[in-house]
């Protein structure tokens, strides 16, 4: 028997290759997940200032990237550095 796994809107399953992730593999993938929708949110913020600063945009890109490749790692499995 399965049982449902409780995930917010627009998540994929996690999954490690054998079915699941470990419950501290599963958190942390949550907190990575709120962590890049609140880059989502200052990127839009700083995007719609009168005269964004294309520094500070960039950066906050390259940390939503590496964010968002961390948890495509978790996602397969794969150890996380």
């Amino acid at each position: 028997m399965s049982r449902a796994t409780a995930r917010g809107p627009g998540t994929a399953p996690a999954d490690n290759g054998q079915g699941h992730l470990r419950m501290a593999e599963l958190a942390r993938l949550r907190a990575l997940e709120q962590r890049h929708a609140a880059l989502e949110t200052r990127i839009a913020e700083e995007d719609n200032r009168p005269r964004p600063d294309p520094t500070q945009l960039t950066k906050l890109k390259l940390e939503k990237l590496r964010l968002k490749e961390e948890m495509e790692r978790l996602r397969r499995g794969q150890t996380v550095h």
